[in-house]
């Protein structure tokens, strides 16, 4: 019996070591490129819709770029006046924290005389509680300043998308695994966009809604906050409730901040249990372990901007593994679908 060489296996791990290297010093290059791709996912759709109808590709497109035009300008109209006065009132929203630490540090030393409840109490600096909240505007202006490069990179991926498939089948034959598979893993990723962007929709909604009724300031900002966030698996939703919580604590107390909590929690739970599920026909189904590991990876690799593409990176890369008789089964590891053969040479 011939005993397998490590050869080729240290080889791909070296190799794929030193990939991880290039991408990580490429980061400032590859984030932006990975946020079109994530938009045009969201657009080929309507993209694809268009041309199946007989419109003209130039004509799809045109529509495609006013409709990205025009979601722009709206978020622009929706958040940006709100956005310069959330900044402006940064400090207000100190004071106003530092006034509730005091409270509740004052409720503490009445109730109990726990010394961990001391250093929860000592944790509500309202200095770094303003400053937690001016992340979410700084991250905005950052991105909208490569929004001209993401804007030209999500045209030229919707137009290369369909020629792409093609070129894949004349290549290695409509029938080759590997084909077969970008072919069905473009899909599910496309399909997946599609579903989640409606589940955030819903939830930012919900969210923006409740914030609006139980009178927390700037509840667009947060439904749009919320929207986006959904994007990032089970630590989305979290980070996105950081704000308005704060904020409803800062205005109200520790009342208005855990109400807050609990309907965002209700409309969250909801959507996932039970309009998720309806509209997601086919998930991609990988181990949660598997999810978190690689959104940490990820943002530590290229950083926070690819939260939003974690998934469907970790997708792209199992479904790579697959292909190859040394790595499929660690791809068996964390995905539950069944594992393509290896293709041939």
């Amino acid at each position: 019996m011939t005993t397998p060489s490590i050869v080729r296996p240290l080889f791909i791990a070296v190799a794929l070591a030193l990939l991880l290297v290039v991408m990580h010093f490429a980061a400032p290059a590859l984030v932006p490129l990975g946020l079109a791709a994530f938009v045009a996912a969201l657009l080929y759709p309507i993209y694809s819709g268009l041309k199946s109808k007989r419109v003209p590709a130039f004509l799809a497109l045109l529509v495609v770029i006013a409709l990205l035009i025009g979601a722009g300008l709206l978020l622009v109209v929706l958040i940006g006046g709100s956005l310069l006065q959330l900044t402006a009132s940064l400090t207000l929203y100190a004071d106003l924290l530092a006034q509730r630490q005091m409270e509740v540090e004052t409720l503490v030393d009445q109730l109990s005389q726990t010394p961990g409840l001391r250093h929860l109490t000592l944790a509500l600096d309202g200095a770094a509680l303003a400053r937690l909240l001016n992340v979410f505007p700084t991250t905005m202006i950052a991105v909208a300043g490569q929004s001209f490069f993401i804007f030209l990179a999500t045209i030229f991926l919707l137009t290369e998308g369909a020629q792409f498939s093609a070129r894949i089948e004349l290549a290695f034959g409509h029938d080759h695994p590997l084909a077969s598979e970008t072919i069905a893993l473009s899909t599910a990723i496309v399909s997946y966009f599609r579903t989640r962007t409606v589940l955030n929709l819903i939830i930012a909604i919900g969210i923006a809604i409740i914030l609006a009724l139980l009178g927390v300031d700037y509840p667009v900002i947060w439904g749009v906050l919320t929207f986006f966030m959904c994007y990032i698996p089970y630590l989305g939703i979290l980070i996105a409730l950081t704000p308005p919580v704060l904020l409803g604590f800062a205005e109200f107390g520790l009342g208005m901040g855990a109400l807050v909590i609990l309907f965002a929690l209700i409309i969250t739970g909801a959507t996932e249990k039970g309009v998720s599920p309806i509209l997601m026909r086919r998930s991609l189904r990988i181990s949660p372990t598997v999810v978190f590991l690689s959104l940490v990876l990820w943002i530590w690799l290229l950083g926070p901007g690819a939260a939003l593409i974690a998934t469907p990176l970790t997708v792209a890369v199992l479904a790579i593994l697959a292909n190859f008789e040394e790595t499929r089964r660690w791809a068996m590891l964390a995905v539950g679908i069944p594992v393509l053969p290896a293709a041939e040479p």
